[in-house]
């Protein structure tokens, strides 16, 4: 009889060869950004090109719009221990197309900003914290989107993004809130992607109604995805 060795691969080794294969890295995962190098200075463009996608009453794709965003860094300044940037923003989904001027600050807490009614020039008083730091995976805060109560997470610190302008390592946040309408809730969720060193290279957003008069039901209304296409970097 011919005696052979036999290897028992402990099961901790063999998860961790397979994350690797799948392209998991933990260590990326458990990473702490507790600063933001953002290239957003004066003079910094970028161009966002996408589409959205509407579905029917089934919540089978009906129709395709095509979308875009663009914001322009017009000025930067620093008050006290903050850096205030000035934005001209201009946003499309099929046939409407916004524009606006708003203004992003940032600070040792992170990112954040108020909407404008730019009519009256006045900022609404529910501050949006798009970014709390430090952040991490699993992190999340309270805060506000536009006159909505939000509820805003970190989802990633390592996912890979392809861009028509190359590809980057982002970390994740995401926003959820309620829009309440008569006869039911609209569900909005934002997923936001950054690159440390560049700044926001893709956006997501989809919108669901949820009836509750005889039950919950959920139907999908649209979702967008678009991606960074164009940048301008400051001087």
């Amino acid at each position: 009889m011919v005696s052979k060795n036999i290897y028992v691969i402990p099961m901790s080794v063999l998860m961790s060869v397979l994350l690797l294969l799948a392209g998991f890295d933990a260590a990326a995962q458990n990473k702490q950004i507790d600063k933001l190098n953002f290239l957003y200075k004066k003079g910094f463009k970028m161009h966002f090109s996408g589409e959205r996608i509407n579905y029917d009453h089934y919540n089978f794709p009906e129709s395709k719009d095509k979308a875009f965003l663009e914001y322009n860094v017009t000025g930067d300044k620093q008050k006290g221990k903050e850096d205030v940037l000035g934005l001209f923003s201009s946003q499309n989904e099929g046939k409407d197309t916004i524009s606006y001027n708003n203004f992003l600050y940032f600070n040792e807490a992170g990112m954040f900003f108020w909407v404008w009614d730019n009519a009256k020039k006045l900022k609404q008083k529910n501050k949006t914290q798009a970014i709390s730091l430090p952040l991490r995976v699993g992190k999340t805060w309270d805060s506000y989107y536009d006159k909505f109560n939000a509820k805003m997470e970190c989802i990633s610190t390592d996912s890979l993004v392809k861009t028509p302008i190359g590809d980057f390592k982002t970390f994740v946040v995401t926003v959820t809130f309620l829009d309440r309408k008569k006869d039911y809730d609209e569900e909005i969720k934002i997923v936001d992607f950054y690159n440390e060193d560049i700044g926001q290279v893709k956006t997501q957003m989809s919108r669901t109604a949820i009836y509750k008069k005889d039950g919950e039901v959920r139907k999908k209304l649209s979702d967008t995805m678009l991606l960074a296409d164009k940048m301008t970097k400051p001087e």
